[in-house]
Order: structure tokens, then sequence, then C-alpha cells
């Protein structure tokens, strides 16, 4: 009986430990994303970058916390956690952009964490943030930033955010992730919200990219029972191929660009410009291997005055040049442990929902923002919400 009552103790202190981990990282998580999420709004009209600062390096170090006194990590594995994250942590001093770096850490603090709670906390956060700026922009607290096209009437609002075309990406992250946590499962309220959603967004930003990824995700709801058998008959191999391949052709096409090849240009004019900018960038920066700091000026926020334009929209460009060679290649790996996992944990919602983000990727600079994308998080997370169905479907 004693031995009994001892083993009942241990079940119940580990039970404990894990729930107080879990809160930790939680915490931690919606401090980081709603810090994160206001550097890329007028909200920090009222907090100062400096506190948003501080409040991301509390996070921080409530993620190194967790990972190093409640995550059970060999020496070993510890060490090389460590050591990644040192490269980590120098690339993002060399390049100062920190978006990797504090990715990298709720990365590894997400092991064991319940990936639902991760998705509840992200969807709730950005719902009430949104819905505050939104509200602060109609009633003239923070400026609401109106902008039109070259030769184009159309007027495009951002609702408080710094650009139109950051509220049109911040909706399709927020979608994927709502997507998701329904399991990709739409009931005729999911359908008429999302798509209501969907269209709200394109007539208020004028974004015609992220309105092509929204229908792509509420399409692939609708079409599951057909993409699941096709996606995973092709196999995580093929499927990293090809999306190693298109993203490498994009970085490609970016590097060779022509304004005398008219293929290019057909290419850049759909993509409103955006080779053109990272052929620029291939052409003022080499490729380092721990990062570099790369001078941009882009269209988000109120100019008062004439400026040069330069940004790197692809997210895969702009992480190659501006933090190196090594974290790129780490973003690579992650991508094939990612669709690896998914596969072998026969999740194909997730595989649809990570090609659905490359796709974005390619375009906009979001993939590693936080407050935009957390499904990166999945990597190490307790995806067991989605297996239990999966399961139980085939004891059935």
């Amino acid at each position: 009986m004693e031995v009994k009552s001892k083993s009942v103790t241990s079940l119940l202190n580990f039970q404990n430990r894990s729930n107080l981990a879990e809160s930790l990282y939680i915490f931690a998580l919606v401090i980081y994303v709603c810090a994160n999420y206001m550097f890329g709004t007028f909200l920090t009209r009222y907090f100062p970058g400096m506190w948003l600062v501080y409040l991301t390096e509390f996070s921080g170090i409530m993620m190194v916390l967790k990972i190093t006194f409640f995550d059970h990590w060999s020496r070993k594995d510890f060490f090389i956690i460590f050591l990644i994250g040192f490269i980590f942590w120098l690339s993002y001093k060399n390049s100062y952009e920190p978006n990797c770096f504090y990715y990298y850490l709720f990365i590894i603090g997400a092991k064991n964490v319940n990936f639902k709670k991760i998705l509840q906390a992200f969807l709730i956060s950005i719902a009430v943030m949104v819905g505050i700026t939104i509200a602060c922009a109609l009633v003239g607290a923070v400026p609401n930033l109106r902008i039109t096209r070259v030769n184009d009437p159309v007027v495009r609002f951002a609702l408080g955010m710094i650009y139109p075309s950051d509220f049109a990406a911040r909706a399709f992250y927020w979608l994927i992730a709502f997507t998701l946590y329904r399991k990709f499962k739409f009931s005729l309220t999911d359908y008429i919200s999302t798509m209501a959603l969907t269209l709200f967004i394109y007539f208020v930003t004028d974004t015609r990219i992220d309105l092509i990824l929204m229908l792509l995700l509420i399409v692939s709801v609708w079409a599951r029972p057909y993409l699941y058998p096709i996606i995973n008959g092709i196999g995580e191999f093929w499927l990293m191929v090809v999306v190693t391949l298109f993203i490498g052709l994009n970085m490609l096409m970016a590097y060779a660009y022509s304004a005398t090849n008219s293929f290019l240009n057909l290419v850049n004019k759909v993509l409103s410009g955006r080779l053109i900018f990272g052929h620029l960038a291939f052409k003022k920066y080499n490729v380092t291997y721990i990062g570099q700091f790369v001078y941009q000026e882009g269209n988000g926020g109120i100019h008062h005055k004439a400026f040069n334009y330069f940004y790197i929209d692809s997210s895969f460009i702009r992480i190659l040049l501006m933090e190196g060679i090594f974290v790129f290649l780490a973003l690579m790996f992650l991508l094939w442990f990612l669709f690896k996992r998914y596969y072998q944990l026969n999740l194909m919602l997730f595989v649809i929902a990570l090609i659905l983000i490359v796709l974005s990727s390619v375009i906009d600079q979001h993939l590693n923002e936080m407050s935009f994308n957390v499904v990166l998080l999945s990597a190490l997370a307790n995806l067991d919400y989605w297996q239990k169905e999966i399961n139980f479907s085939k004891r059935v």
C-alpha cells in the first residue's frame, strides 16, 4: 500500500508540475504575442517601443526557465539546444531582427504543451487586440491609414495597423489557426462567418493575394475528404522536395530578375513588384553565415517626407539575407521536420495549413512572426487533440 501511495503521490506531483509548466508557457506566449502584435500597429503611440521590448525579453526569460527547470532534456540535448540558441542569438544581434531567436525559444519551450491551448491563447489574444485596435482607429484614438495604389482609385484601409496588407495577412493567419482548432470541419455558421471575414478583409484592404489564400483555405475545408488521400499519397519526401524547389525557384527568380525578361516581368507584376526588390536585396547584400543588418524602409506607418522605398517581403529571402545561412537552413530543416511529423501522425489538415503558409511566405514577411503565425510551434507540442479523433475513427 505504501508503494502504491508513493506512486500516486509521484504521479500527482508530475501532473502538477506539467500543469504549472504549461500555464507558464501560455502566459509567456500571450505576453509575447500581444507585444509583437503592437509593434505592427499604431498602438505604440500609447505603449512605447521600449516597454514592448521589455515584455518580449520577459517572455523570453520565462521560456528559458521552462526549458531549464521544467522540461526533461538529457545533458547532451540541453547542450545542443543551448548551442543552437546561442547561434540564433548571435544572428539576432548581428541583424537586429529578434523574431527567429524568440520563435526558437518558444518552439523548444512548447515541448509537451497542448497545442489546442496554444491555438486558443493565440486566437483569443489576437481577436481581442484586433478589436481594440479597430475600435481605437474608428474613434480616432490612433490613425486609420488610407492609401491607394498607383493608377488605382480604390482606397485601402489599415484600421489601426501600420499597413493594409499587414491587416489582411493577420486575418489569413488567424483563419489558419481557427481552421486547425476546428479540425478542418466547418458548420454552416463557420462557412458563413469565415466567408464574411474573407470578404470584409478584401473590401477593406483590397489585398488580392490574401483573398486567394483565404478562399483556398475555406475550399480546402470543404474538399477535405478528397484532398487527404491525394496528399497522403504524395508522401512527405516528395512533398518536401516540391516545397524546397518552390522556395528555391522563388528565390532564384528574384536573384535572376531582369527587366528585359518578359516572363519574369509578368511574375513581378503578379507579385506587385516583389521580384524587383528581392533582386535589389541580392545585389546590395551578400549571404552571411550568422546574419547582418539590412537597412529597409517600407510603406508601413506614416511618412512625413519622401523616401527611397526598399523592403524585402519574401520571408525566405528575408531570413537568408538578414539572419544568415545557418538560420535559413534551420528553417528548412524545421519545415521538413514538421511535414515528417504531420505525416507520421496522419495529420493531413496540418500539412494543408503548412502548404498554404509556405505559399504566403514566398510573398509576405510574416512566417517567423508569432503574432501572425503560431503553426511552427506544433513541432514539439502535444497534438493529442487531433490524434484522438483519428484513433477513434480507426477503431470504429
